[in-house]
């Protein structure tokens, strides 16, 4: 849309906004890559500790166990923010 608009072409905003809601091709691979991701974290941390597994119904993705988890919430956060690339 930008370099439509950039070219001096007509741009239909609403048409715009509307293909850009419906494409969830890219948002698809994100969710993707960012469970994959939080897998690894998880076996590395835990060393296998816990079965995980990632159901996708009703829209959304559900992270679960077959057995009891501890709440790793933290932990999980502490190495996201360790595997952020320094600028």
């Amino acid at each position: 849309m930008q370099a439509a608009m950039m070219r001096g072409e007509a741009v239909n905003p609403m048409e715009a906004a509307a293909r850009m809601m419906h494409d969830d091709a890219d948002q698809k691979k994100v969710d993707q890559l960012c469970q994959k991701h939080l897998l690894e974290i998880i076996e590395r941390v835990f060393d296998d500790k816990y079965e995980i597994i990632f159901k996708d119904e009703y829209r959304s993705s559900l992270l679960y166990t077959r057995g009891a988890i501890d709440d790793v919430t933290m932990t999980i956060k502490q190495e996201l923010l360790k595997a952020i690339p320094k600028n």
